[in-house]
């Protein structure tokens, strides 16, 4: 039961990309969000991020997810990734991190 806020969460955080005009293409997520939407959210959303791989400028990222420690730590304290929002709730937590890019 104590998954339960991500899914509010995660409609939060579509509703974010969506906001700030960031296509799903731009973005990668981890199972089982990678999903179409429509079949998460029961709703005619065809739309799905592609799997992590470090290839893409964002990822959408939850404590729910079952993410390797490698994984979690490049995200969560590397340069190579920043949170650009962060949404929570009883514990659980969902993050939109943007690719540091160096010039």
């Amino acid at each position: 039961m104590a998954h339960l806020p991500c899914y509010n969460l995660r409609k939060e955080a579509i509703s974010y990309l969506d906001q700030q005009k960031i296509n799903f293409q731009d973005a990668q997520t981890f199972f089982p969000n990678t999903a179409a939407l429509s079949e998460i959210d029961l709703s005619d959303d065809a739309r799905n991020f592609d799997n992590f791989d470090g290839r893409k400028t964002f990822v959408f990222y939850s404590n729910v997810f079952n993410v390797d420690d490698k994984t979690n730590d490049l995200l969560e304290n590397n340069k190579a990734y920043r949170s650009t929002k962060h949404f929570e709730k009883s514990g659980v937590f969902i993050t939109i991190y943007k690719k540091v890019t160096s010039n």
